[in-house]
Formats: C-alpha cells, structure tokens, sequence
C-alpha cells in the first residue's frame, strides 16, 4: 500500500508555488514561524518542513516558536495558541526591527 504523506499536499503545493511567484517577481521573502506560549522541545513536522525549504530555496526563516519574552508569558496571549493585541503588537515590533537590521 502507498504511505500517506503527513502533510496536505495541495497545501504544500501552494506553498511551493507562492515561494516560486515571490522569486520570479523579485519579491524578497522572509517566512516567520510565530510565537507559542509553551516552549516546544521538539521541532514540529511541518517547521522542519518549512526550514527544509527555506534552506533549499534561500529563503530567511525566522523560527520564533520557543522565542523569550513569549514562552509562559499569559500577558502576550489571548488563547494558547494566538497573540493578544498587546502580544501582537511587540511580536511586530521585533519582525519590524530585524527587518530593517536585514536590509542593511
């Protein structure tokens, strides 16, 4: 019998194709894994998946999982999973400011 692939290959497709029309219109792309509020000690499938191709395509990924101030910190987040405003609001000002440490 044929293995299943764990990941939703129209998914991954779309994916691929979004990276693909980034690069043929001279887009630079900056992929960004947010915040979780309990620290993951191992690396979830589909972020190796994305670093994978991050990797392979050239692409910066920036992996903000296990980020500090975030991990455990209630204050930045409405549920376990989605930053508040105020959490929302700090995360942007850390991808604002690498951004602009990147262009230079």
């Amino acid at each position: 019998p044929e293995k299943k692939s764990e990941f939703d290959k129209n998914k991954v497709e779309i994916f691929n194709r979004f990276i693909s029309d980034c690069k043929n219109a001279n887009v630079r792309l900056i992929i960004v894994a947010s915040p979780s509020y309990r620290k993951i000690d191992y690396k979830r499938k589909y972020i190796q998946l994305i670093e994978e191709t991050a990797k392979n395509d050239n692409i910066l990924f920036w992996d903000f999982t296990n980020a500090e101030p975030f991990i455990s910190t209630q204050g930045f987040f409405a549920d376990m999973v989605h930053l508040n405003y105020k959490g929302a609001t700090y995360f942007s000002d850390m991808i604002a400011t690498k951004i602009l440490e990147t262009a230079n």
